[in-house]
Parts: structure tokens; sequence; C-alpha cells
């Protein structure tokens, strides 16, 4: 079995850049770079809680894409990145090529963006 038959999950990913806003000031904002890209998303605090907005809060998490996926955490000069996984959107905080058995899997820290 493939270690990317595994990445059962979809995610969209929106890289940050800053825009002039109407007061000529400074504004993030996010634009998207991919999507359908396949993952898996495995929140690492147990007692993470949905609260009615849906979002998870409190929570943790690691991300598994394909090796190949370009993705730019937080300390990233030329902007972050954030992923979108079944309606819960997380910053990516962290990223890491691991070599598996036979693949290399791309794994990235998350955190619940807020």
């Amino acid at each position: 079995m493939s270690i990317k038959s595994l990445l059962r999950q979809r995610a969209t990913i929106e890289r940050a850049t800053l825009a002039v806003d109407g007061a000529g000031g400074a504004a993030r904002t996010w634009a998207q770079v991919a999507s359908d890209v396949p993952c898996l998303i495995e929140v690492k605090r147990s007692d993470a809680e949905i609260r009615s907005t849906g979002r998870v809060s409190l929570a943790f998490a690691r991300g598994y894409f394909a090796a190949d996926t370009d993705l730019r955490p937080r300390a990233d000069a030329d902007g972050a990145d954030r992923v979108t996984v079944e309606g819960v959107t997380y910053d990516v905080t962290g990223c890491r090529v691991e070599a598996g058995q036979a693949e290399k899997l791309l794994v990235a820290e998350l955190a619940v963006a807020g």
C-alpha cells in the first residue's frame, strides 16, 4: 500500500500577501494557491473542542502531505500559508520532509487559525 493512498482528506492551501488597504496601511489578504490537495490531518490535542463557530479551539495538529506540496510556514518572508480541511482552517507553523520506507512525506505543524 502506498503512503500517499492514506492521504484521504483534501485541503485548500492559501498564501498570505500584504496589500495596501483603503487608508494606505498594510492589510493581509489570502490567495488560493491550490485546492483538492491530498492530506491527512491529525489533531494532537485530545481535549480539542468544537465551538458553535465550527472552529476547533486550543488545538494543534500535524498535517501529512505529498513531499512536493508547496507549503510555507509562518516564518517565511514571502508570506505564510494556511490550509483548510473539512471546514477547519489551520496556520502552517512549520514544515519538514520525512523519508518513509519507500516514499517521502511533507509533515506540516499546524495551529488553528485565530
